[in-house]
């Protein structure tokens, strides 16, 4: 809801503090009350875990403002579809040594918070594993193009390389710890991280397919509306940019994915040479029904 903005004034969104901080880039906060009229933050960091219910994760991640802003790109989205489970049988506990291990690692990591100023606090990729992320990246923005798969939400594959990284740094941290300022990202961490990040890719593409429909649904209601009042209910893609904004490879794309609502054709000229035109139509089956 406080992300949402309905607490905020004017119910603006308020998802740019929590961008900012993804990027450790320096935060301002001016309040009206208080006796500091003005909160600095010169390098934050915090970490986010969200176990929400599918309803309320579907209408954070429909709404525009969520995915434009680049918040909901951000996160690594996983869908247990959860059932409801068996009562056990007998007590469940974890074993001291696995507590131990993993109580060091958490608190060795922490501790790198208050590395002293001037203190080495860079880690860096060998030359092997910095070409193992800009490959992955490079394929997830070819995604994110216009003819790719995910060209609709181009924001989701622009953020694929980055979060690929922190899983990097994470894994690199967690198992050489105290001496992982000395030692480079390996290319086997590297792609290790790509593994990850894929599958969390192939479980966030599952996640915003019905969002994803919807979304394309309504572009092609729009497109349809326009096309119902001009003349024969078609028009040429050159106008209808014109008038709606939709650009030539989206409407190949929403005619691919609703062949029943819309149909793309060349027009046929005289003459040879010169720019191509296409013709969007309602197909006449369904000139009737918008």
């Amino acid at each position: 809801d406080n992300i949402l903005g309905q607490y905020s004034q004017g119910g603006s969104t308020d998802e740019s503090i929590y961008c900012k901080i993804y990027s450790g880039d320096p935060i301002k906060v001016n309040r009206k009350t208080g006796d500091k009229k003005a909160i600095n933050v010169d390098n934050p960091s915090f970490s986010i875990c969200w176990a929400l219910q599918p309803d309320s994760a579907e209408k954070l991640s429909s709404n525009p403002s969520m995915i434009e802003s680049g918040l909901i790109p951000r996160f690594l989205v996983y869908n247990s579809h959860a059932e409801l489970a068996d009562e056990p049988r007998e007590l469940l506990r974890i074993e001291h040594d696995v507590k131990d291990r993993w109580r060091h690692i958490l608190l060795t990591l922490l501790s790198f918070r208050d590395r002293p100023v001037g203190a080495n606090r860079i880690i860096s990729p060998s030359p092997e594993a910095f070409v193992v992320f800009a490959d992955f990246a490079d394929l997830a923005k070819q995604a994110g193009r216009s003819s790719g798969i995910l060209h609709d939400l181009p924001q989701f594959p622009g953020r694929y390389g980055e979060n690929c990284r922190k899983i990097a740094l994470i894994l690199h941290a967690s198992e050489h710890l105290e001496n992982c300022f000395n030692l480079s990202i390996s290319k086997e961490t590297a792609q290790k991280a790509v593994n990850l990040m894929q599958w969390y890719v192939w479980e966030q593409l599952a996640f915003l397919g019905d969002i994803r429909f919807k979304r394309s649904y309504k572009r092609v209601t729009k497109l349809k509306e326009f096309l119902f009042r001009r003349d024969e209910q078609q028009d040429t893609a050159g106008q209808i940019k014109k008038a709606i904004g939709y650009e030539l490879q989206e409407i190949m794309h929403l005619a691919k994915e609703f062949p029943h609502e819309i149909q793309v054709r060349e027009k046929e000229t005289s003459t040879k040479g010169g720019r191509k035109s296409f013709i969007v139509s309602i197909p006449r089956q369904n000139q009737n029904n918008l």
